[in-house]
């Protein structure tokens, strides 16, 4: 297969120039020896205030609700917040709260208190998880810092920028 055409097929068949199928058929050990890492896999997940997809290493996704802005800090549905960070979310109507798992770590967002829990260690916030027109929204930073990301904020171009 000529490059030309090994590229149109992955435009047509693959997330990615970078990954997929084809690339892995085209040569199996070079595509082998790039997926190898010495450390822990590096992800990137980029949402962009009042728009409706956020990217997840460069593919970009829907995403349920748009970002928002309350009281000067960001906040995104529980749901798309948690499907980025790679994090499983129930929700737990007695404490009406969201209870985010990952990677054997849990964590309680309350609604109704300002505070959340890790493990069984509960802390207060100023940025507490708050139901927000029927949905329950996250406070970007608190969240993905307390599941161990760093978090950015370009205030020009109001994208918000999770490594983990």
């Amino acid at each position: 297969m000529t490059g030309h055409a090994l590229l149109s097929t992955y435009q047509e068949t693959e997330p990615a120039p970078s990954v997929g199928k084809q690339l892995l058929h085209a040569d199996s050990v070079l595509y082998t020896k790039q997926t190898e890492t010495t450390g822990p896999l590096s992800h990137v997940v980029t949402f962009k205030l009042n728009e409706s997809a956020f990217t997840l290493d460069g593919i970009k996704l829907p995403a349920k609700m748009e970002p928002v802005i309350i009281d000067g800090s960001s906040y995104i549905w529980v749901r798309d917040l948690a499907g980025a960070l790679g994090a499983t979310v129930d929700w737990d109507q007695a404490k009406q709260a969201a209870i985010y798992t990952k990677k054997g770590k849990t964590v309680t967002f309350f609604t109704t208190k300002s505070s959340y829990a890790s493990g069984n260690d509960e802390r207060d916030t100023l940025t507490p998880a708050k139901l927000y027109y029927g949905a329950t929204l996250i406070p970007v930073r608190l969240m993905s810092e307390v599941l161990g990301a760093n978090v950015q904020f370009d205030d020009v171009t109001k994208v918000i920028k999770i490594t983990y």
